[in-house]
């Protein structure tokens, strides 16, 4: 499946650019192993804490690293899965990123 994700490409001084500190990167993402799911996300969740991410140095939580995904959580829907729990077509909500798809376990 085509991926579109959304990567740190250097740390913001103030107000973040996104033509310059975020780089919009295209993937495919893998096949499923045994207990994960495929989501595709619906609705990301912008907000201020996401800031913080972007900076190096102490903080209460880990910073985003340059060239990895931006930090978010989202509602997501099941598009495929090898999952007992979870069914195609069910919404969950979790930490997956500034990006379309991904893959959870």
């Amino acid at each position: 499946m085509k991926n579109k994700q959304w990567i740190l490409s250097k740390r913001p001084v103030g107000v973040p650019n996104l033509e310059t500190d975020l780089t919009l990167k295209h993937t495919t993402t893998r096949d499923l192993n045994y207990g994960e799911i495929l989501i595709e996300a619906q609705y990301l969740s912008l907000d201020p804490y996401m800031r913080g991410r972007m900076n190096a140095g102490p903080s209460y939580v880990a910073p985003v690293e340059i060239g990895g995904v931006m930090e978010g959580e989202v509602i997501a829907k099941i598009i495929k899965t090898k999952s007992k729990l979870y069914k195609e077509g069910e919404y969950i909500n979790t930490r997956l990123g500034w990006q379309k798809y991904g893959i959870v376990d």
